[in-house]
């Protein structure tokens, strides 16, 4: 289940989501997340559940956790519990924690280092009875924890996260001129907010829109969906082992109806199918 954020979150949270993990500890269930935003996510009622980022190490889930934004897929595999979770914009990470996401890229940390009191949301979370109540807990927890950066910042993380998702075809060195930054600025801006370097963060754009598409129309070959900046097929293929750790129709097989019947839901809910291709609003 997906919820939008109250109004004014919305520049720095992409969407609350609610997911009730299957499996148990004698049959584990498998799920994937795309790669994405960072994400803090509050485990109730759960088994032991671990996260792969790609084939890195796996990472055993705190009941209060903080997801770091992702260059690769992530392989889920829980036994049984809820999670309930927000996911952040670029904007609300840098306006929510203080270390740059490159430090918790690709990785699953404890929240309470980020978030002392994340124990007392995960308690109303516990008692939350329904999605409009663990929306208004996500909403007052949240809402009392952003706060505003310095000038000038927060209009250069939404001019670079509105160009990363409807204009992924530029160089680097024309994001830079179009966001009036030098490079080593544009480099320090992309790392602390948004996690990796500019170069990666708009393979990746280019990379999910291509295979957002090949989901959309699974009875196309690839080569008649993916962007028009791969040179050819084979260069899509390298990009999914980069980004998947496997090749595209691979990881095409293993989506599930639950997963495409997610993303359905999502992009009726909050606008997009996936959370690294959704667009934030401006401050009010």
């Amino acid at each position: 289940m997906f919820a939008a954020p109250a109004a004014a979150l919305q520049p720095y949270v992409s969407g609350y989501h609610v997911y009730a993990a299957g499996g148990c500890a004698e049959a584990p269930a498998t799920d994937w997340f795309f790669p994405g935003w960072a994400n803090v996510r509050f485990a109730v009622n759960a088994g032991p559940w671990q996260v792969r980022f790609g084939d890195g190490e796996a990472y055993e889930v705190p009941a209060c956790s903080l997801f770091g934004p992702s260059s690769k897929a992530i392989c889920s595999t829980a036994t049984g519990g809820v999670l309930f979770g927000a996911g952040l914009t670029p904007l609300g990470f840098a306006s929510l924690l203080r270390r740059p996401a490159q430090a918790v890229a690709d990785r699953v940390v404890d929240l309470h280092s980020d978030w002392p009191d994340a124990a007392l949301l995960h308690q109303k979370l516990e008692r939350a009875e329904s999605l409009e109540a663990v929306k208004a807990a996500l909403d007052d927890a949240l809402a009392q924890r952003f706060r505003k950066l310095r000038p000038g910042a927060e209009e250069s993380i939404l001019a670079l996260h509105r160009l990363l998702v409807n204009d992924h075809g530029t160089s680097i060195d024309e994001t830079a001129q179009r966001l009036g930054l030098s490079l080593r600025s544009l480099n320090r801006l992309s790392t602390g907010a948004f996690g990796f370097s500019p170069k990666l963060l708009l393979r990746r754009s280019r990379f999910l829109k291509s295979l957002m598409a090949a989901l959309r129309a699974p009875e196309r070959a690839l080569g008649d969906v993916i962007d028009d900046g791969y040179f050819d097929q084979s260069h899509f293929v390298r990009d999914a082992r980069d980004f998947l750790g496997m090749p595209p129709q691979r990881f095409l097989k293993q989506v599930t109806p639950l997963m495409r019947q997610s993303m359905a839901v999502r992009t009726s809910v909050l606008g997009g199918p996936v959370q690294a291709l959704h667009l934030a609003g401006a401050p009010g």
